[in-house]
C-alpha cells in the first residue's frame, strides 16, 4: 500500500518512519500542507494523512481526491476544523483523526502555564535580564487556596481537573456531559457561575459554532480582575480583540495562549527578521501580562508517536476497506 503523510514536522518524521518499517508500508513523507495548488502530488496514493492548520483548500480538492481514489483522509490532530466536511461527504471521503494522543501533556502544559502566571516568573526572568532583582509587588497564592475553572471535561480537560485536584485546588467545570470519574472533587456548574468564582479558567472545547467566540468582552467582565486565562484548545474560541481589551485594562490578571485565530502562517515558522505583518500578533507579544506559545501543548514523545500511529493505521483501515475507529463524518 503507498501511503502519503503531509506537512510533517522532524520529530513527526521520525514516529512516521518508525510506523512505516515496523508495519512494512510504502510511506511517503512530504514538509508541505495539502492545497489546491499541490494536489496533484496526491495521485498514484492509496492512502493519505494530513497535519495542518490551513484549509485544505477549494470543494475541487475533494472531487480530486476522489478521483485519485483516495477513500479517507486520515488527520493528525484532534482539530479538523480545516476540513470542509460537506466536501468530504459529498465525495465518499471520511474523515479520521485522533481524539486521544496524551491528554496529560496538554494538562501538564495548562499546570506549567499556570505556575508561570501565579508566580510572576516571565516577569521575573525578565526583569533579570535588565539587572532588577526586585520581588516587591508581585507576590502570588498558593494553588491550594484556588479555584481552578476548567471549560470541557473530556479527556484532556478531566486530566487537567485531576492534576490541579491532587495540588489541593478546588475544581470547577462546565460541561453538559458530567464524567462519573470526577464526580468526587469537582462541581460542575454554569459558565456565568464558573466565570465568576474561578482564579484561573482553562479551555478544553472543540471548536464548533457553539463554541466560537465562547469568551467575549461580556464573559471577561465577570471574571475576577485577579484571574487569569489560559487557552490551550482553539484560537477562536476566544474573541482576540476583546482579550487584549481585557489584559489592557486590568479587566483580568493575565493569560496564556497556546493558540490564536490568526496562527496559520505563523506558528511552527521561523519569523526571525521579518516583519510580521499582523497589528493583532504584535500586540499580543508585547504585552507583559500574556504568555504566547506557538501550539505546542501536545508537543512531547508521548503524543507525537501516539498521534503517529493512530492516524497511519486508521489510513490503512480506511484504504483497505476495513472499519475506521476515529470517524468524525
Amino acid at each position: 500500500m503507498k501511503i502519503l503523510a503531509m506537512n510533517a514536522f522532524t520529530e513527526e518524521v521520525v514516529e512516521l518512519k518508525k510506523w512505516a518499517q515496523e508495519n512494512k508500508q510504502d510511506l511517503t513523507i512530504t514538509e508541505t500542507p495539502l492545497t489546491t495548488e499541490n494536489i496533484d502530488q496526491v495521485k498514484g496514493f492509496d492512502a493519505l494523512s494530513v497535519q495542518q492548520v490551513v484549509p485544505l483548500g477549494s470543494p475541487a480538492v475533494y472531487a480530486k481526491l476522489a478521483e485519485f481514489g483516495i477513500k479517507q483522509i486520515a488527520v493528525r490532530s484532534v482539530g479538523y476544523e480545516f476540513i470542509d466536511l460537506a466536501a468530504a461527504k459529498a465525495n465518499g471521503l471520511v474523515v479520521t483523526n485522533v481524539p486521544v494522543y496524551s491528554p496529560r501533556s496538554v494538562a501538564e502544559y495548562v499546570l506549567a502555564q499556570t505556575m508561570r502566571l501565579l508566580r510572576h516568573l516571565n516577569q521575573f526572568e525578565e526583569n533579570a535580564i535588565q539587572h532588577d532583582f526586585t520581588w516587591l509587588g508581585k507576590i502570588s497564592p498558593e494553588l491550594s487556596e484556588l479555584t481552578i475553572g476548567i471549560i470541557g471535561a473530556g479527556h484532556i480537560g478531566s486530566a487537567v481537573a485531576q492534576i490541579f485536584h491532587a495540588l489541593g485546588s478546588q475544581i470547577m467545570i462546565n460541561d453538559p456531559v458530567e464524567n462519573p470519574d470526577l464526580a468526587g472533587f469537582a462541581t460542575y456548574t454554569d459558565l456565568t457561575t464558573l466565570l465568576t468564582a474561578s482564579d484561573v479558567v482553562t479551555l478544553h472545547v472543540p471548536l464548533t459554532s457553539q463554541t466560537m467566540k465562547l469568551l467575549s468582552t461580556e464573559s471577561f467582565a465577570k471574571m475576577k480582575a485577579s484571574a487569569y486565562l489560559i487557552n490551550a484548545a482553539r484560537g477562536q474560541v476566544v474573541d482576540t480583540p476583546a482579550l487584549i481589551q481585557a489584559l489592557k485594562s486590568g479587566t483580568i490578571a493575565g493569560a496564556a495562549l497556546d493558540v490564536w485565530t490568526g496562527e496559520g502562517p505563523y506558528f511552527d515558522y521561523d519569523w526571525q527578521g521579518k516583519d510580521l505583518n499582523n497589528s493583532e500578533l504584535e500586540t499580543l507579544l508585547t504585552l507583559p501580562n500574556l504568555i504566547l506559545t506557538p501550539h505546542i501543548a501536545f508537543f512531547t514523545k508521548h503524543s507525537v508517536h501516539n498521534i503517529a500511529y493512530t492516524a497511519l493505521n486508521e489510513a490503512v483501515r480506511g484504504a483497505s476497506g476495513q472499519p475506521v475507529k476515529h470517524p468524525v463524518n
